[in-house]
């Protein structure tokens, strides 16, 4: 039979405590600027992860998007097809790999995603200070 944990020091309980209301604070506050800019919340991730791709172009593969935002790929498959239907994102094939597919955003979808972010721009700030601040306490 399995041991169990110790009974973590109430420190601890509250630090984790903490650290969850403040991402689900931040998370609220993400949906509103989103919803702000018309996007929808599951959209506004994907612009962002397209947008944020290594490569430093801006373009994304579906597989990338899959990993990055951990859905299955029939989810980020639609996602994208119902993205790109309102003129957010378009699609390529890829000239190194035809068995791929490219993703860019579309200069509507670029523009929403940068007000969305801008938008939250103190929210991200502090939410990042308390990041290092919890992460320091620990």
């Amino acid at each position: 039979m399995k041991e169990s944990a110790p009974e973590p020091h109430i420190d601890l309980v509250q630090h984790v405590a903490e650290l969850w209301i403040h991402l689900r604070e931040f998370a609220c506050a993400t949906e509103r600027a989103a919803r702000k800019n018309r996007l929808t919340p599951q959209r506004y991730l994907l612009l962002l992860m397209i947008r944020a791709a290594t490569d430093g172009q801006g373009v994304a593969t579906v597989s990338h998007v899959t990993k990055q935002l951990q859905l299955a790929q029939s989810s980020v498959t639609g996602l994208i097809a119902r993205a790109e239907a309102v003129g957010l994102v378009a699609r390529s094939d890829s000239p190194m790999d035809g068995r791929q597919t490219e993703i860019r955003l579309t200069k509507e979808g670029t523009r929403r995603l940068r007000a969305t972010i801008s938008d939250l721009g103190v929210e991200r700030r502090q939410f990042a200070a308390l990041v290092a601040e919890l992460k320091d306490s620990i």
